[in-house]
């Protein structure tokens, strides 16, 4: 993947052109009508317009557009149905891709899929409906070393699942290698100081100028898809897991972010001066959350392709989420954490607690926090895992994070898969996205299921 579209074969509209030859400056060649009636009628060989041009660029050309424009579709798809966050992803232009998705582009690179019926938010799942809410607590033991109780790669899949099932959580360890875990870590690292140039990995004093959703220990909203990132993502120990969990082998894999937590202690945060501890580094401590609507069942599809809403219901259909630790996370590292078994319990919570239904939501709301005064946060509990270890829980988990208290980073990747026959979800890798044979990236049979290239 390079800056430049894989689509060459340049077209000859004059807007167009001075976005491509003078980047963020092509601005100062026309009026601001000028540029909407471009916005509006030029395109190039594939249908792309400014906004997919500019999207490539490494510059402010995105932000001058979007600033100008009127009427703005930031999901128009160009004439083989990608839309402007794809051409973002082609450049790995991290700046652009935040940009778009706060100009409202979401975590696809397909458009929306015609829908056949309408999604209501005050519609209440019939799971929850009268359904009576017996939550007590359960807790899930730690090894002698501290690490939460964890599955060899290769136990027998009916026993995870069966584990999964009661808990709404589970650890699978050593399915990646050590040397695959730092290779990945390795390609953080470049994708850090290649989107943010004043950052080195060897110099602390640099790491102020961090990524953005620090605050939650995320880099940023862009996918990290380099080599070893998507190798991850095909490994069969991986899909195996993930198999064990949902009990059936027609899947398909995400193509989502990274999670780094800073050090916070004994930093050399100034080149000159002795290392301190840097608690303004710290995660959120109480940060507790679902990435569903725990009264209709919509679930999040940040980092698939979304399918049909009113037929997206975790409450109905498994859906998961997963983080695959690349460093040893150790309890004070910081990392994931949750209330076991609470899967089970989700739908009674929610016909409970119908009064702290948000009245203001957004029409595709899936983000909402459990209310500071619940009981269930009592029960939280911390989630340390190896290195090379999959943490998989089910989508009803109320989780979150907690904070960076060591000398160490703490760094995941994160990962999920559904099942392929699920209406809620469509596959995420469209051709042209992930790396290519020259980076030294070869797609797997398996990848190309898993990535939805190929049918089951």
């Amino acid at each position: 993947m390079g800056n430049s579209s894989a689509k060459q074969q340049q077209s000859s509209t004059p807007v167009l052109d001075a976005l491509r030859e003078h980047g963020e400056k092509f601005a100062d060649h026309f009026t601001i009508v000028q540029v909407n009636e471009a916005y509006q009628t030029e395109r190039g060989p594939h249908g792309e317009g400014l906004i997919h041009e500019a999207a490539l660029h490494d510059d402010q050309s995105l932000e001058v557009l979007l600033l100008r424009l009127d009427n703005i579709n930031v999901n128009k798809a160009d004439n083989d149905g990608h839309p402007p966050l794809w051409y973002a992803m082609k450049a790995r232009n991290e700046s652009n891709f935040s940009t778009l998705v706060r100009y409202g582009a979401h975590f696809s690179t397909t458009p929306l899929p015609p829908q056949t019926a309408p999604y209501n938010k005050d519609e209440i799942a019939q799971e929850v409906k009268g359904q009576p809410y017996n939550y007590e607590k359960l807790e899930i033991p730690l090894d002698e070393e501290g690490y939460v109780f964890s599955f060899p790669h290769d136990h027998p899949p009916s026993e995870i699942k069966q584990f999964f099932d009661r808990h709404g959580v589970v650890v699978i360890r050593d399915v990646i290698t050590p040397e695959d875990a730092d290779a990945t870590v390795d390609e953080v690292w470049t994708h850090l100081e290649r989107s943010h140039p004043e950052l080195k990995r060897n110099e602390p004093w640099t790491w102020n100028n961090w990524a953005s959703l620090a605050r939650i220990g995320i880099l940023g909203n862009m996918p990290i898809l380099y080599p070893q990132c998507v190798r991850n993502r095909q490994s069969p120990r991986v899909y195996d897991a993930f198999r064990s969990v949902f009990g059936k082998e027609d899947l398909i894999m995400s193509c989502e972010r990274i999670g780094m937590m800073r050090p916070t202690r004994n930093v050399r945060v100034k080149q000159n001066e002795e290392p301190r501890d840097v608690p303004e580094w710290k995660t959120l401590s109480e940060w507790l959350h679902w990435d569903m609507n725990p009264w209709t069942g919509l679930n999040s599809t940040a980092f698939f392709g979304p399918g049909q809403y009113a037929e997206n219901n975790a409450h109905k259909i498994l859906k998961t989420q997963g983080i695959l630790a690349l460093v040893d996370c150790r309890s004070d590292d910081g990392g994931f954490h949750t209330v076991p078994g609470f899967n089970r319990h989700l739908a009674g919570w929610a016909n409970n607690n119908m009064d702290v239904k948000p009245t203001s939501e957004t029409p595709l709301q899936t983000s909402y926090q459990v209310p500071e005064a619940d009981p269930m946060r009592h029960d939280i509990q911390r989630m340390p895992i190896r290195k090379g270890s999959l943490l998989i829980w089910d989508s009803r988990m109320p989780h979150g994070s907690f904070p960076n208290d060591s000398e160490r980073f703490r760094v995941v990747q994160y990962m999920k898969m559904a099942d392929a026959q699920d209406p809620a979800f469509l596959p995420w890798a469209v051709d042209g996205i992930l790396p290519s044979q020259d980076e030294g990236f070869t797609l797997s049979n398996l990848g190309a299921k898993l990535f939805g290239l190929e049918k089951w």
